[in-house]
């Protein structure tokens, strides 16, 4: 099933959200793949730490869940790209639930492999 999402992205240091957004993420069919938004970064690629935040809302708008949080570090970077060729960015990965749960699944956030991190 689709589920709503708010979507914020800060930065150490910053005093204003980089990104917050209410959005619908698809539903995951599991016999064709794992559907996804990307969303393209319109702030500045500076180091830092930034921090993801994610709530689940429900259809009626009713917040579904608390916070859930992750703070990217450059320790996270560095155990990523341990044995990767360092492309100077990381990407996000915001997951809900699994493809059997069938509604109010558990949110996920980490760093994700991506081909292009600093251009996506």
């Amino acid at each position: 099933m689709a589920n709503r999402i708010r979507l914020l992205v800060t930065r150490e240091d910053d005093d204003e959200n980089l990104l917050d957004r209410t959005m619908t993420l698809p539903a995951v069919n599991a016999e064709n793949g794992t559907p996804g938004v990307v969303i393209e970064p319109t702030w500045s690629e500076t180091q830092g730490e930034y921090t993801v935040i994610a709530v689940h809302y429900g259809e009626d708008g009713d917040r579904e869940t608390e916070d859930w949080e992750y703070t990217f570090t450059r320790e996270d970077y560095n155990t990523y790209y341990d044995d990767q060729e360092d492309p100077g960015c990381i990407g996000a990965i915001v997951k809900i639930g699994t493809v059997t749960d069938t509604e109010n699944g558990t949110i996920g956030i980490g760093p994700t492999d991506m081909e292009n991190p600093c251009g996506t």
